[in-house]
């Protein structure tokens, strides 16, 4: 059974004084209308005179006087009840806290907080696209730098050339080699770069140079047959070859050997040489620039320009073939080549020869 709170008591005490003010008062009032209709005689009568105002109001104070001694009594009992009600009180308090606990489990306010996240996404994915797009254009720039080379202003003169002997059957011809030179390219090949002699006064073609692998007792390891980077080979002049071996063979010599066959003279291309030029661009390759005229009455296709590479003793360093551009030129026309080395380790001058296709 559910104690009643101190609060509880106070009411109910004043509520009884209220009653039993009530209850007397009534007393009182019906006493005073039975003493006012009793008949008046002066004879003493034996009934007991009538409780006056002030007797009744003594009564009344003494009942609660009563009342109030009992309260102290009854406080120290409540006064314990208070300590164990005063547990529950929290418990009141914290039934009211969910109140304000569900307030928070109704703001789905951090709903809206998705709006901005998808938004700071969109933002930095445009942006990457458009460095894509600049950085795309820088990259295509440098490719076409290394033509911008000023114009030679060097006097054009033919290229030197020798009357060959006439040939009425071809004949077979060994090319004698007046130097080489071998190096490792960046993909661990080996690059053999030699100076081909034509010791006779024909004009050869249809040469083939072949190169020979040897280790250190003599067996073949590989051979490259390979043809120059000239078509034709002049009377009494040269011309440059270039074999590539397969790496990773420890090789220890090599042998060249080069031969051809005398041919008629080709019909006569009158190509000028205007100049030429050597330079080292950014990124450390040896370019050879220059020009070619086509004085000849007839358009020349893919004139082709082979530039050799000699060190200060006249050794063959290396050598580069290049098509001039346009790759027809009319009479009259000039074209422009650009050989570009990879190796040219002591390379002090070089050798520029220029034939049609």
């Amino acid at each position: 059974m559910q104690r009643l709170r101190p609060e509880h008591w106070v009411a109910v005490i004043a509520f009884l004084a209220v009653a039993n003010f009530i209850v007397f008062g009534g007393l009182m009032v019906l006493i005073a209308r039975d003493t006012e209709g009793s008949p008046a005689t002066g004879a003493p009568s034996n009934t007991p005179a009538p409780p006056t105002l002030p007797h009744v109001v003594a009564v009344a104070t003494g009942l609660l006087g009563d009342v109030k001694v009992r309260l102290p009594t009854a406080t120290p009992t409540w006064t314990a009840t208070a300590t164990a009600t005063g547990t529950p009180s929290p418990t009141a308090t914290a039934t009211a806290s969910p109140s304000p606990t569900a307030t928070p489990t109704q703001t789905p306010s951090p709903t809206p907080t998705g709006t901005p996240t998808a938004t700071a996404t969109l933002t930095p994915t445009l942006t990457p696209t458009a460095t894509a797009t600049r950085t795309a254009t820088p990259t295509a720039t440098p490719t076409w730098p290394r033509e911008a080379v000023p114009t030679p202003t060097v006097s054009g003169s033919p290229t030197p050339t020798v009357t060959p002997a006439p040939v009425t059957t071809p004949e077979p011809v060994t090319l004698g080699v007046a130097g080489s030179r071998h190096y490792t390219d960046e993909w661990g090949n080996l690059v053999i770069v030699c100076d081909l002699r034509n010791d006779s006064p024909y004009l050869v073609g249809k040469v083939q140079v072949t190169a020979t692998l040897y280790d250190e007792e003599g067996n073949i390891l590989d051979r490259q047959t390979v043809v120059p980077l000239l078509r034709w080979v002049q009377p009494w002049g040269q011309a440059p070859a270039v074999v590539v071996m397969a790496s990773g063979q420890r090789w220890a010599t090599y042998a060249l050997r080069a031969a051809g066959w005398t041919a008629p003279a080709p019909p006569g291309a009158r190509l000028f040489l205007l100049g030429s030029e050597a330079y080292t661009d950014d990124a450390g390759l040896y370019h050879v620039w220059g020009q070619v005229r086509n004085a000849g009455p007839r358009a020349q296709r893919y004139v082709r320009a082979v530039v050799t590479l000699y060190d200060a003793g006249g050794e063959v360093v290396n050598a580069c073939l290049a098509h001039t551009v346009p790759e027809v030129l009319a009479p009259g026309a000039t074209g422009a080549f650009n050989c570009a080395f990879d190796f040219a380790r002591g390379a002090v001058r070089h050798v520029v020869q220029v034939e049609a296709n």
